[in-house]
């Protein structure tokens, strides 16, 4: 009796091992599954980027759809603590970026955004899996651990991503090498088969009204607190075809000029070419061009300009511009 006893306790335990072995493997097969090959998904999310000691917060609608092997990708972005909107837009005839506030639409060339990796769309999952990872199961979800690099966040060293079970995601982290977080987004609604509208990936060809107001809560200019030990030496105010430009120059062993200008909305629907690299980093959309990194918004136009400095410099200054005072080099 002992003996059959003991072979069921057995068999038991060799099930037990055999599940556990075999759990990990079918929940990476699912996973592999799921994001190898995408044909469409609509997300909405909530993403925070650590902005000094603060985060800046903003909402996210991303849409994409593959249609006879063509990619067609929309990403809304919204920032929620300056009230300002930007569309970003891939389909047959471009690259696009759309301001309805300001009526304006730029056109580039380019491959975005599979030119650079962007947390919020899936096709980041899609890349994860083809670098080393580690997964592990919790309760109901999937925890998946892997390096990551954003150039707007050279801090960002690494991301937790949290899966449910269906391997959906439900939120994202990422941590500085001292476990810092700069990066959270919070994915609410995750739709692997969406309807979309006939005109949901076309350009806009009307004039587009205006949702919110584009007048800056702060004036300009606005300083940089990365400044790579350059100390401001020159401030000053031109006027270029009627537009009041504001000019700052700092002197060191990496010398740099940002030139910051408000926007204002056309009057009737203006598409502008733009020459130069396509630049879209979590929440920096612009251009690179012979030295100049040029940033767009639906407020202000923000161009900073270096023989010294490379892109990813250029926009660490960009994304460290706060309101703020400085005092000039003596």
């Amino acid at each position: 009796m002992k003996k059959y006893i003991g072979m069921g306790i057995g068999a038991i335990i060799v099930v037990i091992v055999l599940f556990i072995a075999y759990k990990p493997a079918n929940a990476e097969k699912k996973l592999d599954d799921l994001y190898t090959n995408l044909e469409k998904y609509e997300v909405s999310a909530e993403m925070e980027l650590a902005s000094g000691e603060d985060f800046k917060n903003y909402q996210l609608t991303v849409g994409y759809q593959m249609v006879d092997g063509i990619e067609y990708f929309k990403v809304i972005m919204y920032d929620k603590s300056i009230n300002q909107q930007q569309e970003i837009l891939r389909n047959t005839d471009g690259v696009f970026v759309i301001t309805p506030n300001l009526n304006q639409v730029f056109k580039f060339e380019g491959d975005w955004p599979n030119n650079s990796t962007k947390p919020y769309l899936l096709q980041n999952i899609t890349q994860l899996l083809q670098q080393e990872y580690t997964m592990q199961k919790k309760e109901q979800t999937y925890i998946i651990n892997s390096v990551a690099s954003y150039s707007s966040v050279p801090s960002l060293v690494r991301q937790e991503i949290v899966l449910d079970k269906s391997m959906k995601p439900l939120s994202l982290v990422g941590y500085t090498e001292d476990d810092r977080v700069v990066l959270k987004i919070g994915f609410q609604k995750v739709d692997m088969n969406p309807v979309f509208d006939e005109h949901y990936f076309r350009t806009p060809d009307k004039n587009m009204s205006a949702s919110v107001s584009t007048e800056l809560e702060y004036s300009l200019p606005w300083y940089p607190m990365q400044t790579f030990d350059a100390k401001l030496s020159h401030e000053n105010v031109m006027v270029v075809n009627d537009s009041k430009q504001h000019v700052l120059e700092f002197t060191g062993d990496k010398n740099f000029t940002i030139v910051q200008k408000e926007m204002t909305r056309n009057e009737n629907l203006e598409v502008q070419s733009v020459s130069g690299t396509f630049v879209n980093e979590l929440n920096l959309i612009g251009y690179y061009r012979e030295n100049c990194l040029t940033v767009m918004s639906e407020q202000m136009e923000i161009s900073v300009y270096s023989n010294e400095l490379g892109m990813d410099e250029m926009l660490q200054v960009v994304q460290s511009l706060q309101v703020a005072v400085m005092n000039y080099s003596k």
